[in-house]
């Protein structure tokens, strides 16, 4: 680099400092820690071309994990242009775009990238799977309360689900210990406020009348017809 000369005194420019690198022991490549706040956009340049060319280093062998290598250098990248703008027009998208890169990068499913058919059809299916389960859990309950133990009610459950609720239920056998995994999650004297609790506190009140095998099947076999293909697994 050429110095430029002052009278009878030579001054060599100053060349830009490069950003120091700071390894991390899980994601291999991430290695710039930004400054605080970017004053120009030439900063914010260098930033991001220098990320670039981390992803550049990162693809020459790319590691089993590189998904999450992408994900981090788009996590430091878009917190750099966040930070540039904090000195102009602050943008809460981007900040909740951060936000929701950051849930996935920890193992969360954020509502943002989750396709509006998931989030129009999973959450009814999980809600309809726990009512039906908290039903059945109440049934069980109402046989232990005509006299059974808790192990013969709820092998008596499990034998009297109709075979079309059993398919749609679960894609392996119903047994009794299946209906006792529903009676802990369901039952008790505190049941939890879902679909599943609310139905066992319907359900498991006295019927007046002995609940008979047949009863228990036609209703199941009711319910199958009125349910998705499948809210089990």
């Amino acid at each position: 680099m050429k110095s430029i000369q002052r009278g009878k005194r030579c001054v060599k420019p100053l060349e830009p400092k490069p950003l120091k690198a700071n390894r991390s022991a899980n994601v291999p490549y991430l290695t710039l820690d930004p400054p605080g706040r970017f004053s120009d956009f030439d900063e914010l340049a260098i930033w991001l071309s220098a990320l670039d060319h981390l992803y550049t280093r990162a693809l020459i062998k790319p590691p089993v994990a590189i998904g999450a290598i992408e994900r981090s250098l788009a996590l430091h990248a878009l917190s750099g242009v966040i930070r540039f703008l904090e000195l102009r027009s602050p943008s809460e998208m981007l900040r909740l775009l951060l936000k929701a890169l950051d849930d996935v990068d920890s193992g969360g499913h954020p509502g943002m990238f989750v396709s509006e058919s998931k989030l129009r059809k999973r959450p009814a299916d999980i809600a309809v799977g726990q009512q039906i389960k908290g039903v059945l859990a109440g049934l069980a309950r109402v046989k232990r309360e005509e006299g059974m133990s808790r192990d013969d009610a709820a092998s008596w459950i499990a034998r009297n689900i109709a075979p079309e609720m059993q398919r749609k239920l679960s894609k392996k056998p119903i047994t009794g210990r299946t209906v006792r995994e529903w009676l802990d999650r369901y039952g008790g004297r505190h049941p939890p406020d879902d679909p599943g609790g609310k139905a066992f506190t319907v359900w498991s009140r006295p019927w007046g009348k002995k609940l008979t095998a047949q009863r228990v099947r036609e209703l199941t076999h009711d319910w199958s017809q009125t349910i998705p293909s499948r809210i089990g697994r």
